[in-house]
């Protein structure tokens, strides 16, 4: 991961490639879902480079399996989850891969990234919250998504 730089520019855009593709492909089996392919700048347990392919809506199967930073990374845009094709571009112009945001993630205040509602701490009334929300918000820089367009109503 520390070694990654301009010379794996190109295997960084060809896993880009795939991501879109398998993005797209996801995209048309799963309408009403956004999917976004990145890279999480946070240095974590593994220290092979790898991206994430996910669901945009986060809303976890059980409650357990979506944790406060992660929902902050993932929903936090590009300082937290760099999409691969920016970062392809980023190595192919002999730009550094960025470091980690310096904001603490448990500094957050927690908000819906889809409709913008306000839960301050209470992450497991956000948890349940994403699992009935029907709105998107307009694509943001995260957004290499595709889906559904955004819903007017949410719950």
């Amino acid at each position: 991961r520390q070694d990654v730089g301009a010379a794996q520019a190109p295997l960084v855009r060809r896993l880009a490639f795939y991501g879109e593709h398998l993005v797209n492909g996801l995209g048309q089996s799963h309408p009403d879902l956004r999917f976004s392919v990145g890279f999480r700048l946070r240095q974590g347990r593994v220290e092979q480079f790898h991206a994430h392919l996910i669901s945009m809506d986060l809303a976890a199967p059980h409650i357990g399996d979506l944790d406060r930073r992660q929902f902050v990374e993932f929903s936090g845009g590009p300082s937290w989850f760099l999409p691969l094709a920016d970062l392809s571009s980023m190595l192919a112009h002999g730009q550094q891969m960025p470091a980690a945001a310096a904001e603490p993630w448990a500094d957050r205040p927690l908000v819906c990234h889809r409709c913008g509602q306000f839960f301050g701490d209470a992450f497991a009334q956000l948890c349940q919250h994403l699992v009935r929300c029907k709105a998107w918000a307009a694509p943001t820089v995260l957004g290499r998504a595709s889906g559904a367009k955004a819903a007017a109503a949410h719950q």
